[in-house]
C-alpha cells in the first residue's frame, strides 16, 4: 500500500505548517487536518521521485473556512 509523506505550509503564515503521512493520494482542493485545524490544498508538488511505495510531496495550503463549498463535500486527507 502506498504511503504519501506530505510537508505543507500555510500561506497566511499564522500556522507553522507540518508533516503528515497518509495512505490516501492527495489532490488540489482536498482538506488536510492537523492538530484540529483544517487546511485546503492549493498547490501540490512532488519533492523527489517515489521510492517504492513511498511518495514525497509538498503542499501549499490555506486555512479551510469549512469542509464544504457549494454544497459539495471536499475530500479529507487523513
Amino acid at each position: 500500500m502506498a504511503t504519501y509523506k506530505i510537508s505543507f505550509v500555510v500561506i497566511n503564515g499564522e500556522h507553522p505548517g507540518g508533516l503528515i503521512n497518509t495512505e490516501k493520494e492527495p489532490h488540489i482542493g482536498d482538506i488536510l487536518t492537523m492538530g484540529g485545524e483544517s487546511f485546503e490544498i492549493l498547490e501540490l508538488v512532488e519533492l523527489i521521485p517515489p521510492r517504492g511505495e513511498m511518495y514525497y510531496l509538498h503542499a501549499t495550503c490555506k486555512p479551510a473556512e469549512n469542509a464544504s463549498a457549494g454544497g459539495e463535500q471536499k475530500r479529507p486527507v487523513e
